[in-house]
């Protein structure tokens, strides 16, 4: 509803009585501090809140949730040279077996073309476009120890 605005004498709005739906109190004040005001989204007690976090914690992942976890899931991984040396590292499980041999070609001078990856158990060798995910022998929950094969550079030390 529109008001008829004027100014009193001290430049102030002023507003015609006529137009006003409400009274206005000069002197109003605030009867509670603001610490003691309750929010009405706040007034839950304390075990709902905690039984409404706990449902969410319950729900199960959606696949596609799922799958990332799994892809993203760390694994060690422990490298046995041709030199009697080792190398390790952290990867993911959705790295694939070109992502180590190119971690073994910057680390320890093997050409990935030369390289041939075997778990320690004597599978293999480790075909590049394969993930460790693709390997059910690998878990990411253990330390995963590979075999390299191939010509070392460089005299075989490492880098």
């Amino acid at each position: 509803m529109a008001a008829a605005e004027a100014k009193d004498s001290e430049g102030k709005e002023a507003f015609d009585d006529e137009e006003r739906d409400f009274e206005i109190i000069a002197e109003a004040k605030i009867t509670s501090p603001v610490s003691e005001r309750k929010s009405p989204s706040f007034d839950l007690p304390l075990a709902a809140i905690q039984h409404a976090s706990a449902g969410a914690k319950e729900q199960p992942l959606s696949e596609e949730d799922r799958i990332l976890a799994m892809n993203s899931a760390p694994v060690r991984v422990l490298f046995d040279l041709p030199d009697g040396s080792q190398v390790e590292s952290e990867f993911q499980m959705g790295h694939t077996v070109e992502v180590l041999k190119s971690f073994v070609q910057l680390e320890c001078g093997i050409a990935m073309g030369e390289q041939k990856l075997f778990l320690d158990t004597g599978f293999g060798p480790l075909l590049d476009p394969m993930s460790l995910l693709d390997y059910p022998q690998i878990d990411s929950r253990d330390e995963v120890v590979i075999r390299v094969e191939g010509e070392m550079e460089d005299g075989g030390a490492k880098k």
